[in-house]
């Protein structure tokens, strides 16, 4: 966190409004700050307090099914959460949001290596968009977000098993 200053949630984090307003308290913050140096064996990396408070937040709970676009309900009540407490914050100031989107590295059936590949770019880009206008559905201006798809150029988790695969095909969030 020292180098990056950001914080991350990632899949199977619910995130509410209260969890997510903590990210903008600065006060909870340096509290934080404070009780994390005193315990400095467990969280080695959290060293000084303008890093932590000098931030961007990053999202990675939006999560969708193998090659849809739609939203889940489960990412659509976190979004619920996500604009409840961003409207304010992205209307009265000069934060914007970047949404990415990323999909998983297999392939669609039938198709070339490069079809595929361009389908998976396709389907990263309509799943930002789509959280984007759920975003804008819900009070947050369309003209703050900026979107991105980048297929499965980015992955947080790597190997080949359902598990890694269900956390790559995902949304991120990032407000700065």
């Amino acid at each position: 966190m020292r180098e990056n200053r950001n914080r991350a949630a990632d899949a199977g984090n619910v995130l509410n409004k209260a969890s997510l307003s903590l990210l903008y308290d600065k006060q909870r913050l340096q509290k934080l700050h404070h009780k994390a140096t005193d315990c400095r064996s467990v969280f080695r990396l959290l060293v000084s307090t303008d890093s932590l408070l000098e931030t961007f937040v990053i999202i990675r709970n939006i999560q969708f099914e193998v090659g849809e676009y739609v939203l889940t309900p489960d990412a659509d009540h976190q979004l619920d959460e996500i604009a409840s407490t961003l409207v304010d914050e992205i209307n009265n100031g000069e934060k914007s949001i970047i949404i990415s989107g990323h999909t998983d590295i297999q392939s669609f059936v039938g198709v070339s290596p490069a079809e595929s590949n361009q389908r998976n770019w396709e389907l990263s880009q309509k799943r930002a968009t789509s959280v984007a206008k759920a975003l804008s559905k819900r009070g947050i201006p369309i003209t703050r977000m900026i979107t991105t798809g980048y297929g499965y150029s980015q992955p947080v988790a790597y190997g080949h098993s359902e598990a890694a695969w269900a956390k790559n095909r995902r949304v991120e969030i990032k407000v700065e």
